[in-house]
């Protein structure tokens, strides 16, 4: 429900260019979640299968690291191409979404980095800890997203889904 709700109070705080912008930054960013899938996939059979809770522990730390090296790498890879995708992929007339595309890359490196350690919660079968994050990473979405963006647009709510995103992966950590 959290990945999913920032497209809904958008619609109810921000006008539909703020939308717009917001969907060509989200297009540019997303597939930065994914790059962690891997980690999760894996990672999520192996620590159900571990034979200990030290084991499973480790497990899901090793993966946690290797996702923060993916991770980074591949935003570093991004992040200077994000302004040239912009303006040949979309046009200038999107050139206001290169700082929203820029905080959501950053975003959904977070976010990734929260799935790698949530699935392997759940394989601990700890999932109260993911149910934790995902409450409090909404609510603080929904809270600052509903003050910011009405009055700063787009980029401000970029940055109300960093805070809830930074918050999630707090709670995992």
């Amino acid at each position: 429900l959290f990945a999913l709700s920032d497209r809904a109070i958008l619609i109810r705080t921000t006008t539909l260019v703020d939308i717009g912008y917001y969907s060509v930054a989200f297009a540019i960013a997303y597939p930065l979640s994914l790059v962690t899938e891997t980690f999760v996939q894996i990672g999520f059979v192996e620590i159900s299968g571990a034979s200990s809770d030290a084991t499973s522990s480790s497990l899901i730390s090793r993966r946690f690291q290797m996702a923060q090296m993916v991770s980074v790498v591949a935003a570093l890879l991004v992040l200077p191409l994000v302004n040239p995708i912009i303006k040949y992929g979309f046009g200038v007339e999107f050139s206001r979404a290169t700082t929203v595309a820029q905080l959501l890359v950053v975003v959904m490196v977070l976010r990734g980095l929260s799935r790698t350690l949530e699935f392997g919660f759940r394989a601990r079968d700890i999932s109260w800890v993911t149910t934790l994050s995902s409450t409090l990473s909404l609510c603080c979405l929904v809270g600052l997203g509903k003050w910011l963006a009405p009055t700063g647009g787009v980029q401000s709510f970029a940055l109300a889904l960093l805070c809830a995103e930074m918050l999630g992966l707090a709670i995992h950590i």
